[in-house]
């Protein structure tokens, strides 16, 4: 009788978990769109404003006062290839950039990346030259793309 009860309990265990398989559920979802992470590495003490992003010449966010930006910090900004015209594995992607400073200095910065749907890429705006030791030169901005 033993013997059985075991034999009954193994095969009511093997139902169960057949039983359970796994069925794909309301939050499995093809990856749509994909984000780039612009971080401010420019300066301490300079704060920029993102008053655009375009990518392969379309503009996909346009703000009147910008996102800020401050140094150390960073803003994510998501598109799909509907927004771009296309792949996203080639891309060029300008920044326009805008710092107060007693006077409103922009500036348009530009790199090539090469994204994967859902991708995140992470991009630094960093100053490679200052104004009396203390600011950013618009001139001196770069992007560099963090791998």
């Amino acid at each position: 009788m033993g013997k059985l009860r075991g034999l009954l309990l193994l095969l009511i265990s093997v139902m169960v978990l057949s039983g359970c398989k796994e069925t794909p559920s309301s939050n499995n979802h093809e990856e749509t769109s994909t984000y780039l992470e612009v971080r401010n590495n420019s300066g301490n003490v300079d704060t920029w404003f993102v008053y655009g992003v375009d990518v392969n010449g379309k503009s996909l966010y346009n703000y009147t006062y910008g996102t800020e930006i401050r140094h150390g910090e960073w803003r994510k900004f998501s598109f799909t290839k509907d927004d771009v015209g296309g792949d996203l594995t080639d891309v060029d992607v300008e920044l326009k950039l805008q710092i107060t400073n007693g006077s409103t200095l922009r500036e348009s910065v530009s790199l090539n990346i090469h994204f994967i749907l859902g991708e995140r890429r992470v991009v630094r705006v960093d100053c490679v030259s200052l104004y009396n030791n203390k600011w950013c030169r618009t001139d001196g901005l770069v992007l560099t793309l963090v791998e």
